[in-house]
C-alpha cells in the first residue's frame, strides 16, 4: 500500500481499533449487502453463531491480506490477487462453490453443472472470485485505510498477531472443507489441486508485482479525472456485476458470454484507475470509488432485498455509506487545509 502521510493526520486510536474494524466489516458488510446472508438471519441465535465463522473466515481472511501487502510493502495492485487468493480459499474449499454442482445451487441457487468444465463450476467461479477480490477484500480495505490513514502501508497484526490471525482463518476453513464426507473430497481432488495452485499462483503474483511497477501508464502523479467520474464508475461496475450475475445465470444460456461480460468490465475499470488514479493527492477519489459501490449496495439492496423479503440489509448499506459521507467531509476539509499552505509532494 501506498506510505501514507503524516503531516496532516494524526495516530488518534490505538493499533486494535483498525484491526477491530477491519475483522467486523470484512464479516458483516460483503454478506449482508450482497444479500448472500439475509439480516434476519445474522441478528438470530443460530446467526451469531455462523458470524463468528464469518469472523474466522472473511475477518481474518481480509487482515491477512493488509498484513501481506503492508510487509511486502505492494500497493492495491496486490491486493487485488490477494483477495482473489483469499476467495479461492472461502468458494473452493471451505464451500466448495467453485467445485461442487451441488453446492453451487445449494448456496447460489445457480444450476449444478451450468459453466462447468475442467472440473470448475466457471459460471461461478469468475464473477464470485472478482466479488471477493474486489468487494470483500478490496472494498473493505480501502474503508479502513480511509478511516484511519495513519496506519496505510503499516502493519496491523505484529509477530504476535500474524500467526494467530494465519491459525484462525486455517482452522475456520479447514472445519469447513471436512464437513465433507471422504468419498465426496476424493471426488473433486483434482479440481482442488488446481486451484489450490491457481491460489499459490495469485499469492506469488501479488509478492512479484513492483510496488511503482504501473507508474508509466499513469497519466499524472495526481488524478486526471475528476471524484464523480470515479463514483460513477464503481456503482455501474458493480451494479452491473450483481444484476449480471443474478439475471445471466439463469437466462443466458452461453456462461461464456457472462464470463466475457466479467473479465471486460472488471479489465476495464482496472484500466481506468490505473491510467486516471494517479498517486498522490487521491483520498477523495478513493473515497468517492467506495461511495459509488456503497450506492450500488444501496440500490441493489433497495430493490432486490425488498423483493426477496430483505428489506433490513438497506440500513446497513446506509450505515455503510454514511461513514464514506464522514470520510468525504473530512478529506474535503484536509485538502483545504493543503492548499492553503501550498503544494507539496510529500502529499498523496
Amino acid at each position: 500500500m501506498n506510505r501514507p502521510s503524516t503531516s496532516m493526520v494524526s495516530p488518534g486510536h490505538p493499533r486494535w481499533v483498525p484491526v477491530l474494524v477491519l475483522l467486523v466489516f470484512a464479516a458483516a458488510f460483503p454478506e449482508v449487502l450482497s444479500l448472500s446472508t439475509p439480516v434476519p438471519e445474522l441478528l438470530s441465535p443460530r446467526g451469531a453463531v455462523g458470524f463468528v465463522t464469518l469472523l474466522g473466515m472473511y475477518g481474518c481472511g481480509a487482515l491477512l491480506v493488509w498484513e501481506a501487502a503492508a510487509r511486502w510493502g505492494k500497493g492495491w495492485l496486490s491486493v487485488l490477487p490477494l483477495g482473489a487468493a483469499y476467495g479461492i480459499a472461502e468458494e473452493g474449499f471451505a464451500t466448495k462453490t467453485f467445485v461442487d454442482p451441488g453446492a453451487q445451487f445449494r448456496i447460489t441457487q445457480i444450476p449444478g453443472g451450468y459453466g462447468r468444465a475442467l472440473g470448475i463450476e466457471w459460471a461461478t467461479f469468475i464473477p464470485i472470485d472478482i466479488f471477493h477480490a474486489a468487494v470483500s477484500i478490496g472494498l473493505q480495505l480501502l474503508v479502513v485505510a480511509l478511516l484511519f490513514p495513519v496506519y496505510k502501508g503499516k502493519p496491523l497484526l505484529g509477530s504476535r498477531g500474524t500467526p494467530v490471525v494465519a491459525a484462525c482463518f486455517t482452522v475456520d476453513i479447514g472445519l469447513q472443507f471436512l464437513k465433507s464426507d471422504p468419498d465426496g473430497i476424493m471426488a473433486f481432488l483434482p479440481a482442488l489441486l488446481f486451484i489450490a495452485a491457481l491460489g499459490l499462483g495469485l499469492i506469488l503474483l501479488a509478492w512479484k508485482i513492483p510496488m511503482d511497477g504501473f507508474t508509466s501508464v499513469m497519466r499524472t502523479p495526481r488524478p486526471s479525472a475528476p471524484p464523480r467520474q470515479f463514483f460513477l464508475v464503481a456503482f455501474c461496475w458493480l451494479f452491473s456485476l450483481l444484476f449480471v450475475y443474478i439475471i445471466g445465470s439463469h437466462s443466458v444460456a452461453y456462461w461464456e458470454v457472462l464470463g466475457a461480460f466479467y473479465i471486460l468490465s472488471s479489465g476495464l475499470v482496472l484500466y481506468f484507475l490505473l491510467t486516471r488514479a494517479g498517486w498522490k493527492e487521491n483520498r477523495l477519489h478513493q473515497t468517492a470509488f467506495a461511495m459509488g459501490m456503497g450506492a450500488a449496495f444501496l440500490l441493489w439492496d433497495a430493490v432486490f432485498g425488498t423483493l426477496i423479503g430483505d428489506g433490513l440489509s438497506v440500513p446497513f448499506a446506509i450505515v455503510f455509506l454514511l461513514l464514506l459521507v464522514y470520510v468525504w467531509r473530512r478529506e474535503g476539509i484536509n485538502l483545504a487545509t493543503r492548499l492553503s499552505l501550498g503544494p507539496s509532494d510529500h502529499l498523496e
